[in-house]
């Protein structure tokens, strides 16, 4: 049989480019120029969102900005190594606006220059970080909205070097990582369709905190105060993560987009709130 070569994952990739902190008006340029190089009438465009241009991350307490690029394979490079099959048909990159052909292109091109520019790509997150924060007292940073990139181990100097009021926080579908993965960067642990109770509980008994989907009805139905004995939150109030308490909290998350048509059960991605239901 031939040997077959597995390509690395985008973590994996940019693991090993080991990316440096390069100028602002380097990377800034960079950028500029790829745009330029795939046609956009608008070169002069920053490579962070702003939290207003997400309805979720809008919620949060304090200012935000975020990394919205392009999951899966859907760039090139595996940029979610632990998705499954489910959770790739309701990704929210699916969902509302993420989803018009102009805003998922915008997506892969962050994606691809991230992987042919790591240094002037990873540098733009940092400096942009560095603008924004110089404007208000606090600012929060969501670094995969739609990808689950391992920032830690790919540029630890992205949280060391943030400024004082910068908090960083993510979802995660690999359960190996730190709840607190670097300096004032905290990770809420999203469940899958394969995590049962007791894989959740094992968790929140180490005091990490678990994203669980509901059914879409509790968009406006309120949630018990528990879930199988373990503490329940509303993840829909806000999507600021970091406030949570780090005691092993479950986080509801009603179903949206495609996952409302998903079925619901233990053993699915969209899970029961009711034990029986």
């Amino acid at each position: 049989m031939p040997h077959i070569t597995r390509k690395p994952s985008l973590t994996q990739y940019l693991r090993q480019q080991n990316p440096d902190l390069v100028p602002y008006d380097e990377a800034r340029q960079a950028w500029y120029d790829y745009r330029a190089d795939h046609g956009y009438r608008t070169i002069r465009c920053s490579y962070l969102s702003v939290g207003k241009h997400n309805k979720k991350i809008a919620t949060n307490r304090i200012p935000s900005v975020s990394f919205t690029g392009a999951p899966h394979r859907m760039a090139g490079l595996n940029a979610c190594t632990n998705s499954t099959t489910s959770c790739r048909k309701v990704c929210i990159r699916h969902t509302g606006r993420l989803e018009m052909p102009r805003a998922q292109e915008v997506g892969v091109d962050r994606m691809q220059f991230l992987h042919q520019n790591p240094d002037h790509a990873v540098s733009l997150i940092h400096w942009e970080t560095v603008l924004t924060a110089s404007k208000v007292p606090e600012l929060a940073r969501r670094l995969n909205v739609v990808t689950d990139l391992n920032w830690e181990d790919i540029a630890p100097w992205l949280f060391t070097e943030a400024p004082d009021g910068v908090v960083t926080y993510d979802y995660t579908k690999d359960w190996n990582r730190k709840p607190e993965a670097a300096h004032r960067y905290r990770l809420t642990f999203s469940a899958m369709e394969r995590h049962g109770v007791a894989e959740i509980r094992a968790m929140t008994d180490r005091g990490r905190n678990v994203a669980v989907v509901f059914p879409n009805e509790f968009k406006d139905t309120p949630y018990p105060d528990e879930w199988f004995g373990i503490p329940l939150i509303n993840g829909d109030v806000t999507d600021f993560r970091y406030e949570d308490p780090q005691t092993g909290l479950i986080v509801g998350l009603y179903a949206k987009g495609h996952a409302r048509r998903m079925p619901v059960g233990m053993d699915c991605f969209v899970k029961p709130v009711y034990p029986g239901c």
